[in-house]
């Protein structure tokens, strides 16, 4: 059964109440590709989602995760190296720009991903309620079987509004 994740846009804009640009992350100190790296990161919008819970695809290495009712105030949890590459820690709070309306939380949990799974995976998670309002899109990945020639372009058909990518496509043409 298909799960869908709401993918909500927001772009960074303030971390520990200190705002931010991409900017801020060069570091002349650093590696020039892991500073290139974090500037892109803050400089692009991220794409956030909410979960109850973590799959088998998904461990927290740090701090700790909500609840599945979820917690009283926002929080979210953030992939581990997406985390260190933005000097982003568990107890930091994070402020996002999502459509003009402002969106702050605590980070209360680093986690790692197994991004190989296939399945939608986010850097930044926010807990039940967190994002109730915020203008979404939804994703979900399905396994189709290969003699199942007609479903993608049925469900397209029947859905026009969706946009489908075939993974095993995409994969053959960077074979």
């Amino acid at each position: 059964e298909p799960v869908l994740f709401p993918m909500i846009r927001g772009r960074l804009v303030a971390h520990n109440g200190a705002p931010v640009r991409g900017d801020d992350y060069a570091d002349p100190a650093a590696d020039a590709e892991q500073s290139r790296r974090a500037q892109r990161r803050a400089d692009r919008e991220f794409n956030l989602s909410v979960v109850d819970t973590l799959r088998e695809d998904n461990r927290v290495t740090a701090g700790a995760f909500w609840a599945a009712q979820g917690p009283a105030q926002p929080e979210v949890s953030v992939e581990e190296g997406f985390a260190e590459s933005l000097g982003w820690q568990v107890g930091d709070t994070v402020a996002f720009d999502i459509a003009g309306q402002p969106f702050e939380a605590t980070i209360t949990s680093l986690r790692s991903v197994e991004w190989e799974s296939f399945r939608p995976n986010f850097f930044v998670v926010a807990s039940p309620g967190a994002l109730d309002g915020f203008p979404a899109s939804y994703i979900t990945a399905v396994s189709v079987a290969p003699t199942q020639t007609r479903f993608t372009a049925e469900l397209v058909e029947r859905f026009p509004n969706l946009s489908v990518i075939d993974i095993d496509a995409v994969l053959a043409q960077v074979r």
